[in-house]
């Protein structure tokens, strides 16, 4: 390894290219990190015989020569810092060519040296023109491009406008004027750089962890996908990133910085057992990759996103299937998700088919909610569940569902599956309006059943016996009217949905007006969760009160035990 302070137009001189590792996460510097770096080269041209001002390293390893002299490296760290200054020095050439004839002159007269930015920062000159000293990878190498060749050649830009390669651009050249230009460009002259070139023997990630120590640079995400491919030969990354990590960051999508952290802890309970902590997933994936194949490896973690993306991200194709998933997300209890994957597995290879699994995610979700309907603690799912499989074994069971359902009945105490009468008692006296599962809990009770499931999207919770009762309540409750308030309000016999539009007319407006609204008050509604107990019994109903509101908690205690049964 070789490190010097070194002229940050010294690197880009001579013949040579910085191009960027095919893995390399896409250029993501914002508008503020372009306005500060911009203000430094301002105050540096501003000030006579400034000291070197650095702005970082720029470490690289040498690729060789190729067929026209040109000499390649590869960018280990560096690549934001090279590729904004790209950018400005881009925007600068585009400032002096939309200048008249006497600007021109007497930005020359002040040293201004057009040929000097492209030859030293921009172009090889002398190569073919296509030779541009920093290249890109994805859709930012083409986006470069097309900036370049419209600056330099007056090709029409046809790269996308509404890339950080092109907004930046836009930015830094809306920033430069008459008045700054030629401090921008002194200042250029004075920026250096920490300039650490490799040799064969260094090892890059070693390095490129050291540099990117604080994690506040690249995600985690990030250094994992750089472990496991920048060790690789050049042609085996480009197998490794096109047909299996490319693949598996495009079907993550906008979720990708988001989830891949936690697919991984999923991914890495699979594999060890073990529950990583969310911050220590890449030392944790580290310790197990060691020794592994990489190839392998790639093709294992490939395969598992593909389950986990159907699972969390609902893309399952089977629509079963999906709904069960959109539910298990609906109660966002990750904990299962490990459980859920080894199955998954085995589903993919045949092993059970897709009434058993639906089956199985039907019993992690009803295990999950009868244990926040019973009050159980949710800090121990965990571990439960990355026990789960190995305690059911179903592989070496007789019946792989059986072995499921056996596991789930065998669990004691704090980790126990509630019976039915656990569960049933809770349910009816519980106040469930408090739980976050409450909406979850709602539309499971309208949809059950449904051959078209009810459309809930736009719906809202109705107390039937309002929040805040009025004296017509009041009088209607009777001498207790204050104690069955505070016992029944969040009751399940006293909620129901309606429309949202409705939920705020109905408001504390009398029962009998409640059921006669329009257009959609209890005896219409559109949801059965309201419509069936009241179109029914609307007659006999004068009254609200505990009685009727005990009667409908028990009614919809029997549809419960049906749709969250036991195993």
């Amino acid at each position: 390894m070789q490190a010097t302070a070194t002229p940050l137009v010294q690197l880009f001189g001579g013949y040579q290219q910085f191009t960027m590792p095919i893995f390399q996460r896409p250029y993501s510097w914002r508008t503020d990190h372009c306005k500060t770096l911009f203000e430094d080269i301002i105050r540096i041209g501003h000030t006579p015989n400034p000291s070197q001002h650095f702005i970082g390293s720029v470490v690289y390893l040498p690729q060789g020569m190729n067929t026209t002299g040109l000499i390649q490296y590869r960018v280990i760290d560096g690549q934001q810092r090279l590729t904004t200054v790209t950018l400005l020095v881009a925007a600068l050439v585009g400032f002096y060519r939309n200048q008249d004839n006497q600007n021109r002159v007497n930005l020359n007269n002040l040293g201004f040296n057009e040929q000097y930015l492209i030859n030293n920062y921009l172009l090889n000159a002398g190569l073919n023109p296509t030779q541009y000293k920093l290249t890109l990878t994805g859709s930012d190498s083409y986006d470069l491009i097309c900036l370049l060749n419209n600056i330099i050649t007056n090709v029409p830009y046809i790269g996308n406008g509404q890339s950080n390669i092109k907004i930046n651009y836009d930015n830094f050249g809306g920033w430069i004027t008459i008045q700054n230009v030629i401090h921008i460009y002194k200042g250029l002259t004075d920026l250096h750089i920490v300039n650490v070139m490799l040799d064969n023997n260094d090892n890059p990630q070693l390095i490129f962890e050291s540099l990117n120590s604080t994690g506040l640079d690249l995600t985690q995400a990030d250094l994992i996908r750089n472990f496991v491919l920048m060790g690789q030969q050049a042609a085996n990354q480009i197998l490794l990133y096109n047909n299996y990590w490319l693949p598996m960051e495009s079907s993550f999508g906008n979720h990708y910085e988001k989830s891949f952290n936690s697919f991984v802890r999923d991914y890495l309970t699979v594999e060890t057992g073990y529950i990583s902590k969310i911050n220590a997933v890449y030392k944790d994936f580290k310790h197990y990759a060691h020794g592994k194949g990489t190839q392998q490896l790639v093709i294992n973690i490939y395969k598992y996103s593909t389950y986990y993306i159907n699972i969390a991200l609902d893309q399952e194709p089977d629509p079963n299937l999906k709904n069960a998933f959109k539910r298990i997300s609906q109660l966002d209890v990750r904990a299962c998700y490990p459980f859920l994957l080894k199955v998954y597995d085995d589903y993919s290879a045949d092993v059970i088919n897709a009434g058993d699994f639906d089956t199985i995610v039907c019993l992690v979700e009803n295990y999950i909610f009868r244990r926040t309907i019973c009050g159980l603690p949710s800090n121990s799912l965990n571990k439960i569940f990355a026990d789960l499989y190995g305690q059911a074994d179903p592989i070496n069971g007789t019946n792989y569902l059986q072995s499921i359902k056996n596991a789930f009945s065998v669990l004691k105490d704090n980790k126990r599956f509630p019976d039915d009468t656990e569960f049933e008692t809770c349910f009816i006296t519980i106040p469930v309006y408090n739980l976050s599962s409450c909406r979850y809990m709602l539309e499971r009770l309208e949809k059950h059943g449904n051959q078209i499931y009810g459309n809930t999207t736009n719906c809202s919770i109705e107390h039937i016996m309002p929040q805040t009762l009025n004296s017509g309540w009041q009088q209607m409750l009777g001498a207790n009217w204050k104690n069955d308030h505070d016992k029944y309000i969040h009751n399940i016999g006293n909620l129901t949905l309606t429309g949202t539009s409705a939920n705020a007319a109905l408001g504390n407006i009398s029962f009998s007006n409640k059921q006669a609204f329009i257009p959609d008050g209890f005896d219409r509604s559109p949801f059965r969760l309201t419509y069936d107990y009241f179109s029914l019994r609307s007659s006999h109903i004068q009254n609200w009160n505990a009685t009727y509101i005990e009667q409908r908690a028990n009614i919809l205690s029997k549809r419960a035990l049906t749709i969250w049964f036991g195993p």
